[in-house]
């Protein structure tokens, strides 16, 4: 989730990351943080464990940060305050706790939480968007039925569905994977949602 701050409009910043998104869309999801963050972004990230927070802070050891325990998880922050990592379950942070947002990234973390938890999931993140935010989702879809766990396949069917009828779908890139996973049909998709009342 990044919010702009002075000296970067929402319009300039959204279009800039419609460009790159898909151009960049092999970069490691710290590579983003870290260049959003460099950007003069306010850059907050939500992670369900804490092994890859630690390692991306090994990863850039000037970036000095604080680690504070919170009533649902601990929060990782930089001495500035401009980039902050909830590490607790997604679907139990207290939406008031994480503010409002321009952009929204999601690489992965829709399709790997488990159906029952999905629709709070969806509703703690849209409950952070700004009124002319954008959210940037991977979707995996399309899967054999008999496969089980981690990328969880969801239907564009389900996913109108759990992200309701005030938002706009838009489908950036569509790519099969079927190959990389060993399977006759899965394929992996990047929606750019926004909300229906936006230009």
């Amino acid at each position: 989730m990044a919010d702009h701050q002075e000296g970067l409009t929402n319009v300039d910043a959204c279009e800039s990351m419609d460009d790159s998104l898909m151009q960049k869309k092999e970069w490691h999801l710290g590579d983003w943080v870290e260049m959003l963050y460099e950007r003069g972004n306010t850059v907050v990230g939500l992670e369900g464990v804490e092994k890859p927070v630690r390692e991306f802070y090994e990863m850039y050891p000037d970036l000095q940060h604080s680690v504070e325990d919170l009533p649902f998880g601990k929060l990782f922050k930089s001495s500035d305050g401009r980039l902050q990592v909830y590490v607790c379950d997604v679907t139990q942070v207290p939406s008031e706790a994480l503010g409002k947002f321009d952009a929204v990234f999601d690489w992965g973390a829709y399709t790997a939480i488990v159906e029952g938890d999905r629709q709070r999931y969806v509703d703690v993140v849209m409950a952070t968007m700004k009124e002319d935010s954008r959210y940037f989702l991977e979707v995996c879809h399309d899967g054999p039925p008999e496969a089980t766990g981690i990328p969880n396949s969801v239907s564009f069917r389900t996913l109108k569905l759990e992200f309701g009828p005030s938002w706009r779908l838009r489908v950036l890139e569509t790519l099969d994977i079927s190959e990389d996973w060993e399977v006759e049909s899965f394929f992996n998709s990047y929606f750019l949602i926004t909300p229906k009342n936006s230009q």
